[in-house]
């Protein structure tokens, strides 16, 4: 459809002013050349836009129609107001475009009949009203805690308003909607100021509020826009839902917890609330006026198992400012029941599937136990069975328990002892760095040990297998005591001591190996890192080392040497010295004054070992911060070929990263040697620590052997400088 504005006059009558719509229909046209001219459909189409526009538009454009004898005119024109026939002579034609009308369309320019769809299309495009909407009433506050059921109310004082009285305030930030009957619905908000503006079409709008506000109504409920293009400013109240509290009591008086209750207004545009009692079997929330059906919602659950008998209440919401309290009462013919189901050990038999059953053997309901191990149903009063039905891995053992719920809701028993399973658990131990412990000895003890006949043993010894894999009976969910005990010899694993339970069949459990497990060579050297990264662990490591100089060297037939190595190396004796009870007793004085500090030359020390010419063996304990490149590998090789007894070099990582440059260069060490690589992690603390040397003329007790002093008190110290000096002193050293 074409359109056109009018002539210069129509900027003036769109600014302000009223407007109707003129059709200008062909009519009483004396000579006529077609003979296919019909002027009685020209009237049909003219009044048929007429009621169309009519209808449209509530009645609130006028519509008026013009005869003229001008051939297949057909004209729609919208009309300032100040132009209609009854202030003066008709204007039609060109006339009326001049004088400011707007043609939504012309017969004689398009040669087509009117649609009205398109005429009415264009009539509400063109003549959009501005609107402005204030609206006041009581502001409701937003609630940042979840656990508020329902918004606040602001009150806003205004200046000189007298006592007794309220005052309505703009209301900011209020979403609601405005419609019609021909399905035009537009959201509005109010800003800061309480007000929304839109642009309308003359016609009659409802308003109202969006589902799940916590407004009520709005006065007025509707606005009628007029055809005049002046702001059309209204002023529109809200009033608040109703504050409604619902307390739900059961026949016998009692509040009734955890009650869904439905509520379904006469006017089905409104949508069903439901709310949820809470303990005390109140429930509230906001309502709008009106009727409300109560029912139970009991979702899709079917109506024969409600926990009460069919309810339907009428309940009235009223156009009050005052709280409203409803009383619902309900006949609970089921009730809930809530049985505590625990071990011997006070642990909740958790998600264990259990059935209910009548006394005719039917089956009233199926469920699982919770987390906390509560067997939750509701049932009518009567005698029933439970029956656990836990499955084949649960740690749970099957059993029946007598129900028995009374008239008045009461139920026994409220707890149960359930037994759990016994069966071989498998146990894998591994250490800190994920690798399989193997052979690692170990004892498990019941915390609470039975008595009887039925008791099992106090105390189970057990070892892995290779793969670090062992088995034992256990009780599933029962507390054990594990413990890797010291055994004064040379033990590859730290004592450990926990208590811990399982409800599997398979167990991880973490054990920590031991610095230096059993020097299995006689003529060996330990090589000690004190770099200032061992700082941590050096205490770790004289515990370790007394332990090996009291449960390994002492009354052994070994030959030994202790090298300690910074940016130099510090060794105990210039070679291997037998297990004396003198050279023991200085190396552990000699142990005790590590102080960790400075570089690391590992490659240094080792070439300090190698020069002992009977070594078979030399033990390495460092935490890897030194160089483990290709040129150290080298050197490492060279100096293992050229020794004589070809010594092997066993490792001792302290805290390396598995598989990291560290871990792999220390292992590549022991390899070569064909040697052994022992990754240790020293972050538990050990209970059976060694207790540090006596000074001179005391006698040290280690492990139940008596190390009496020598005679000589001189600890000697030997580095690979080239000038030493030794001296006498309280058991100390230093070099020059």
């Amino acid at each position: 459809m074409r359109q056109r504005t009018g002539g210069a006059g129509t900027r003036g009558w769109q600014g302000g002013g009223g407007f109707y719509v003129q059709i200008e229909r062909c009519h009483g046209v004396q000579k006529c050349a077609s003979v296919r001219h019909d002027e009685e459909k020209y009237l049909r189409y003219a009044k048929g836009i007429h009621d169309a526009i009519h209808q449209f538009f509530d009645g609130q454009i006028h519509v008026e129609i013009l005869d003229v004898e001008t051939l297949y005119a057909l004209e729609i024109r919208v009309m300032p107001e100040e132009l209609h026939p009854r202030f003066q002579p008709a204007r039609v034609g060109k006339d009326a475009e001049m004088a400011g009308a707007f043609t939504v369309f012309s017969k004689i320019e398009t040669k087509k009949w009117p649609q009205k769809d398109a005429v009415l299309h264009a009539v509400q495009d063109l003549c959009r009203v501005p609107v402005r909407i204030t609206m006041l009433g009581r502001e409701l506050k937003a609630v940042s805690n979840p656990d508020v059921p329902e918004a606040l109310e602001v009150h806003r004082a205004v200046n000189q308003t007298p006592a007794g009285t309220e005052a309505l305030a703009a209301l900011r930030r209020v979403e609601f909607q405005c419609a019609n009957e021909r399905g035009m619905n537009i959201e509005l908000y109010t800003g800061s100021d309480g007000r929304a503006e839109v642009p309308l079409f003359p016609g009659i709008f409802r308003l109202g509020f969006m589902e799940g506000s916590g407004y009520d109504k709005l006065t007025p409920n509707s606005i009628t826009v007029p055809a005049h293009l002046s702001v059309l400013e209204v002023t529109i109240t809200a009033s608040l839902k109703k504050k409604c509290t619902f307390s739900i009591v059961d026949h016998l008086n009692r509040p009734f917890n955890n009650f869904a209750l439905r509520l379904v207004h006469q006017d089905p545009r409104v949508s069903p609330v439901t709310l949820r009692s809470k303990v005390d079997g109140k429930c509230r929330g906001r309502l709008g006026r009106g009727i409300y059906t109560a029912t139970y919602d009991g979702g899709s659950t079917l109506e024969r198992d409600w926990p009460i008998a069919p309810l339907m209440e009428d309940i009235e919401v009223h156009d009050t400012e005052t709280p409203i309290f409803f009383r619902i009462n309900v006949e609970r013919i089921r009730f809930d029941c809530e049985v505590i189901l625990r071990t011997r050990f006070e642990e909740p038999v958790s998600n264990c599937p259990f059935a209910i059953k009548d006394a005719q053997g039917n089956q009233i309901c199926a469920r699982v136990t919770t987390d906390i191990g509560v067997a939750a149903c509701d049932l009518p009063a009567g005698f029933y069975s439970m029956l656990l039905m836990p499955s084949e891995e649960s740690p749970f053992v099957g059993m029946c328990i007598e129900l028995h719920v009374n008239d008045d809701g009461t139920f026994t028993p409220m707890e149960q002892t359930v037994a759990t399973k016994h069966c071989d658990v498998n146990i894998h131990l591994v250490t800190p760095d994920g690798e399989p412990a193997p052979d690692c000895l170990f004892y498990l003890e019941p915390q609470f040990a039975q008595s009887g006949v039925m008791a099992r043993a106090k105390e189970m010894k057990c070892q892995a297998d290779e793969a670090g894999v062992a088995i034992a009976p256990m009780g599933l969910l029962e507390p054990y005591i594990f413990q890797v005990k010291p055994n004064g010899k040379a033990a590859a694993y730290m004592p450990q001591h926990f208590v811990f339970q399982t409800d599997r069949r398979e167990v991880t459990v973490v054990v920590a190996r031991s610095i230096f497990g059993t020097l299995a060579e006689d003529k060996v050297a330990i090589v000690i890192d004190t770099s200032g990264s061992m700082q941590v662990y050096l205490e770790d490591v004289k515990i370790a080392l007394n332990q090996v100089i009291t449960e390994q060297l002492f009354q052994s037939k070994k030959q030994f040497n202790i090298l300690t190595y910074t940016d130099k190396v510090l060794a105990f004796r210039p070679d291997l010295v037998e297990c004396s009870q003198e050279n023991l007793e200085d190396s552990m004085r000699f142990c005790d004054a590590f102080e960790a500090g400075g570089g690391s030359e590992l490659s240094r020390a080792m070439q300090h070992a190698f020069q002992f010419p009977n070594l078979e063996a030399m033990y390495i304990v460092t935490d890897g911060k030194t160089e483990m490149k290709d040129a150290f590998l080298n050197h490492v090789r060279s100096m293992y070929f050229t020794h004589p007894k070809r010594p092997k070099l066993h490792t001792i990582g302290i805290n390396c990263v598995p598989r990291r440059l560290t871990w792999q260069g220390l292992q590549a060490v022991a390899l070569l040697t064909q040697a052994t690589f022992r990754p240790v992690c020293l972050e538990q603390a050990n209970t059976d620590a060694a207790p540090p040397p006596m000074m001179c003329g005391d006698s040290i007790q280690w492990s139940g052997h008596d190390l009496a002093p020598a005679t000589s008190n001189m600890a000697e110290g030997v580095t690979d400088e080239e000038e030493v000096e030794y001296y006498q002193d309280d058991g100390e050293y230093d070099t020059a």
